[in-house]
């Protein structure tokens, strides 16, 4: 049994690595902006399954532009996406927040949900890690970033959220509930290969 790493653990461990963190989520949508420039007419018929691809495949090249080699970080994309682990204490993915409450959307498989249960595989003996998620809200009319984040999510909810400055520069958390974070189980499993369409 472990417990999740609190917000306070999570930002000491990722401080250092938080303005490239931003900065990938950022490169994801400035991709993005520059397709639909270049394609004004094709890119407002385009689904939004479709965009999110295309931000999501835009934020995977940026995290190894800036991530690759770096001490203490394994870049991986062994589970079918993305993954940052720091310090065998965090595992990160990216991904496309939807609503206020910055939940995530995707087809519902067995890969998401043991992700979103903190059932992550143990890659080391007695390693314990937490899943989080970098992710970005966008605003009503869709044509912006309104917030970035990082959440510990835990079956269907967040247990807690930190929200990321848009310049890089610092970290606040979000001035809501903090819940206890539960005593889960984390098992060692094997996880199945997800489609494309899981990363909207």
């Amino acid at each position: 049994m472990q417990s999740l790493i609190s917000r306070d653990e999570a930002q000491t461990l990722l401080v250092e690595h938080i303005p490239d963190i931003t900065q990938v989520v950022e490169a994801g949508w400035d991709r993005w902006r520059s397709v639909c420039e270049a394609f004004p007419a094709e890119t407002a018929q385009m689904r939004r399954i479709t965009r999110a691809n295309l931000v999501y495949d835009a934020m995977v090249l940026e995290a190894h532009s800036r991530f690759d080699g770096k001490p203490d970080i394994v870049v991986s994309e062994a589970r079918g996406f993305l993954t940052l682990t720091f310090g065998h204490q965090i595992v990160l993915r990216f991904k496309k927040f939807r609503g206020s409450t910055l939940r995530t959307a995707g087809v519902d498989t067995r890969q998401r949900q043991q992700f979103e249960r903190q059932l992550l595989v143990q890659t080391l003996p007695g390693m314990e890690v937490t899943g989080l998620v970098a992710g970005y809200l966008l605003d009503p009319l869709e044509q912006e970033i309104h917030r970035i984040a990082i959440v510990c999510p835990l079956d269907g909810m967040n247990i807690w959220e930190l929200e990321l400055q848009r310049d890089a520069a610092a970290v606040v958390a979000l001035p809501h509930q903090e819940v206890p974070a539960p005593t889960v189980e984390v098992r060692s499993t094997r996880m199945p290969h997800i489609t494309q369409a899981e990363e909207a």
